[in-house]
């Protein structure tokens, strides 16, 4: 005899009851909610606290962003990326003489001064007086998709417990041009819906690799929409700043600009790492190891990472070419 619905319905109950009673004898924790946690104090303690003392504007910045003060005085977040060297939001730097102090979650508080100052990569790269007790972080060129689950880092109304990192969780919304009076940024941004408050300008967007995919940036009010945007500078407009600083970016050798999939070489300079790799004007650079190249800022990044390899079509093909380890 076939077994009634009002029969069906307990014993499938106690069948799940059952089931979650044996799990929960197992006490298994919740293999995202680890991850998560294992992440933040593995990437945490390298992302600092970075107080700087308001000063006169200097005006470098095309749009000045407004900060708001915190307890009294100014700041923002930094990402620790090498023995001595901070990057932090250009907007904490846009003082005459600015000073900076950087404290670790470790209790390290120690002052630095302004290396560098990208208005218009909005990145500014700090060099500390001393070496930093917390590793370098990993940034990473390429461009997270859409949907990735992302962290935000940093220190949101300068009220992070010991100055360690704070931290929420969205996703990757998107990549978009901004137009809002409050970005100096030109090229895509990435949106996320994890929160960017006060204070965490400066801070993380990392993956659940760990590594840093984009420089947290003051909220922007997108004048097509009106509506305000948390969003990040790429890592790639990271790298090429850092480049730019320590002076260690690889020298191509060319002139590209951006063309439906990847960048246009217009002029290569006889002798140059290029010229040598056998690149050639009229090229379409694709790839620099495994980054596609949909921007200079992205080749530059590429390159700063240790690239080594250039992918290019010429006549319709992809030709792969060896940079070597030439400047």
């Amino acid at each position: 005899m076939r077994p009634t619905r009002a029969l069906l319905v307990p014993a499938l109950a106690a069948t799940l009851v059952a089931a979650g009673l044996r799990l929960g004898a197992q006490e298994a924790p919740p293999p995202r909610l680890a991850l998560v946690g294992d992440l933040v104090a593995r990437v945490g303690p390298s992302v600092v606290r970075v107080e700087t003392t308001p000063g006169r504007t200097r005006g470098d910045l095309p749009r000045r962003h407004l900060l708001r003060p915190v307890a009294g005085r100014e700041g923002g977040s930094g990402l620790v990326v090498g023995r001595d060297l901070v990057v932090t939001h250009a907007a904490l730097a846009d003082a005459a003489a600015p000073a900076f102090t950087v404290t670790t979650a470790r209790g390290q508080r120690v002052t630095a001064s302004l290396l560098l100052l990208d208005a218009r990569r909005e990145v500014a790269v700090l060099q500390a007086a001393d070496a930093l007790d917390v590793p370098a972080l990993d940034l990473a060129p390429a461009w997270p998709r859409t949907g990735e689950v992302v962290l935000a880092l940093g220190d949101p109304f300068g009220a992070a417990r010991d100055a360690a990192a704070a931290v929420t969780v969205g996703v990757v919304e998107g990549r978009t041009r901004l137009d809002a009076p409050e970005s100096a940024y030109s090229g895509e941004v990435l949106l996320t819906s994890a929160a960017i408050n006060p204070g965490s300008e400066g801070g993380a967007l990392v993956d659940l690799a760990g590594r840093v995919v984009g420089l947290l940036a003051p909220l922007g009010r997108d004048r097509r929409s009106g509506a305000l945007h948390g969003h990040a500078v790429p890592a790639e407009a990271v790298l090429a700043a850092l480049a730019a600083a320590r002076d260690d970016g690889p020298r191509l050798g060319l002139a590209a600009r951006p063309v439906t999939g990847g960048l246009l070489v217009e002029r290569v300079t006889p002798g140059g790492a290029a010229a040598r790799a056998g690149v050639r004007a009229g090229d379409v650079l694709v790839r620099a190891g495994d980054v596609a190249l949909g921007s200079p800022d992205a080749l530059r990044a590429a390159l700063a990472a240790g690239a080594r390899r250039l992918v290019v079509v010429r006549d319709g093909a992809e030709v792969t070419l060896d940079l070597g380890g030439g400047r």
